[in-house]
């Protein structure tokens, strides 16, 4: 199996964007042709004009942002996994869940 590249730093990315470049950013939306693309995936494919694939990928990362929820879980480092939920994954386990009821 082949190992994903690490993304790079979003904040970093982010202090070396210009101001028309980060305007960009705002609007990007969490999903990418309606499915919710690792950035490995989501640097293969062709970015919006005007931003290079670290932008758009902290773009989106920033989208994600608000769509966040933290679980009951510990990584290796002892930090809180948090998973980003936007509406297709909710409504499918919303529908998931009401199959299992029935």
């Amino acid at each position: 199996m082949k190992i994903p590249l690490s993304p790079p730093k979003r904040d970093k990315v982010l202090q070396n964007a210009g101001t028309n470049e980060y305007v960009c950013l705002f609007g990007i939306p969490p999903l990418q042709e309606r499915r919710y693309l690792h950035r490995d995936e989501l640097r293969h494919r062709t970015q919006p004009e005007g931003l290079t694939p670290e932008l758009w990928w902290a773009g989106i990362k920033l989208a994600r942002q608000g769509i966040r929820i933290e679980i009951a879980l510990r990584d290796k480092h002892d930090r809180p996994v948090v998973l980003a939920m936007p509406d297709p994954v909710l409504r499918a386990v919303s529908h998931r869940e009401a199959k299992l009821l029935q």
